[in-house]
C-alpha cells in the first residue's frame, strides 16, 4: 500500500510495527518555487521549498524524521529519507 500526502499525517494514522517500509520525500530547503500541470486535465499543483532559515527547516522536518517519528517500522523495517 503506498498513501500520499503529508507523512506526519499519514504515519499518525499507522500502529507501531505495521510497516516494513517508511519512505518519506520532503522538500530540501532549496529557495525555490516549484509549479507542475499535472494529467490530462493540466491541473496546477505547486509548492514552495523556501524557509526563512537553515534553523526553520531544521525545525519544520525535525518532527518527520525525530524520535518521536511514528509508527516504528517492525524490527526488521527501514526508514528512508533522501538528503
Amino acid at each position: 500500500i503506498i498513501y500520499c500526502g503529508d507523512c506526519l499525517d499519514q504515519l499518525a494514522k499507522l500502529p507501531d510495527g505495521c510497516v516494513d517500509l517508511i519512505y518519506i520525500d520532503p522538500p530540501f530547503n532549496s529557495n525555490r518555487n516549484y509549479e507542475v500541470f499535472w494529467g490530462e486535465t493540466k491541473e496546477k499543483r505547486s509548492f514552495e521549498d523556501r524557509h526563512a532559515s537553515t534553523q526553520a527547516y531544521i525545525d519544520s522536518m525535525r518532527p518527520r524524521w525525530g524520535p518521536a517519528t511514528r509508527p516504528r517500522p517492525q524490527a526488521h523495517g527501514e526508514f528512508l529519507l533522501p538528503l
